[in-house]
């Protein structure tokens, strides 16, 4: 939690304008503080001023950032009234415990078991909780993250990232095998810029382990493959004053991965269908506001769907063929 990803390209302090009204009693940014006391303006390593920081209660923060949005001239359809209280309570939040960026530290949740229609979800954990419990449909299991977000500087950071990886096993049941996994996520992000200069960048990303332990119910070693979640404009979303001005942009995005079991199989060189496979989805968000800028992302749902199949009636023909076969050969040698 906020580390700074190299990824960006990060404004040094000597760059960032300190003639924006700063010097003036209760105003950071270039905003009037209301109600805010004057210690509301510490700077943190990288020389950016936190953003209302320092309010003495949330009727505070909300004219702090209605006051804002007003002066700034802002007329964006997306900052109206739901927004700034929104905004004003996540501030308020993060300001009980200190006026600098605290966070507690992530837990790890153990979900368990989940039956569905063919398949069984097994061992599904959470590495530090943000996905939140799933609940299944058929062979599909559904996560609705509420806690899965990163954002600047309401958490009184230039940079923030948030990472979580999300572990199960899909096992099919008897007679059943699992051609295709599909995986799905979606969220939204909003990016604001007040002053000249201000940047804000979001993006998010995630990655995939698959590891294949039984093909046609027997066990397997070593069959595994790599994956990338494709996201909407490439997870990649951000705003600069420099090209929009004065606003707020705001907006969904969506990603998406198939993964082919059997082309994983055939490249190792082996035949048949997976029976049991373990995934490990490695799920990273990124937030970065340059200036008086704010920037948010999170991710609202997560789905995993198994898609099984009943082995093809010829393949168990020429199974029950080659069975035949060999118990013929061996009456023969009787």
């Amino acid at each position: 939690m906020g580390q700074r990803p190299d990824s960006f390209d990060f404004p040094r302090a000597s760059e960032l304008s300190t003639a924006r009204g700063e010097e003036a009693l209760g105003c950071v940014g270039g905003f009037p503080q209301v109600g805010c006391t004057d210690s509301a303006k510490p700077t943190n390593s990288w020389g950016f001023r936190i953003f209302f920081a320092g309010c003495r209660n949330p009727r505070d923060w909300m004219i702090g950032v209605e006051v804002a949005r007003r002066e700034s001239g802002a007329r964006d359809k997306n900052l109206g009234k739901d927004s700034v209280m929104r905004l004003a309570a996540r501030l308020f939040g993060y300001s009980i415990a200190s006026t600098l960026f605290l966070v507690g530290s992530a837990q790890a949740a153990l979900y368990g078991d989940y039956i569905g229609s063919t398949v069984v979800f097994e061992a599904v954990e959470d590495q530090n909780g943000l996905y939140g419990a799933p609940v299944v449909s058929a062979d599909s299991l559904d996560f609705n993250p509420n806690t899965f977000e990163a954002g600047c500087p309401l958490n009184s950071c230039v940079s923030e990232l948030v990472d979580d990886t999300l572990t199960f096993t899909v096992q099919a049941n008897a007679g059943q095998v699992v051609e295709d996994i599909l995986l799905s996520e979606a969220g939204d992000f909003s990016l604001s810029t007040f002053v000249l200069d201000d940047l804000a960048v979001t993006s998010v990303s995630a990655s995939v382990f698959i590891d294949i332990l039984e093909i046609d119910g027997t066990a397997v070693n070593n069959i595994n493959a790599n994956a990338a979640m494709v996201f909407t404009d490439s997870g990649s979303y951000q705003r600069a004053f420099a090209d929009l001005g004065v606003g707020t942009t705001s907006n969904a995005w969506t990603g998406a991965l198939t993964l082919d079991l059997d082309s994983i199989i055939a490249a190792s060189g082996l035949s048949g269908q997976a029976t049991r496979v373990t995934l490990n989805i490695n799920n990273t968000l990124t937030a970065y506001a340059g200036g008086a800028a704010l920037a948010f992302i999170e991710k609202q749902d997560f789905d995993g769907l198994a898609v099984t199949v009943v082995p093809e009636p010829g393949t168990a023909l020429l199974m029950g063929l080659g069975l035949a076969g060999l118990a013929s050969v061996r009456r023969n040698r009787h």
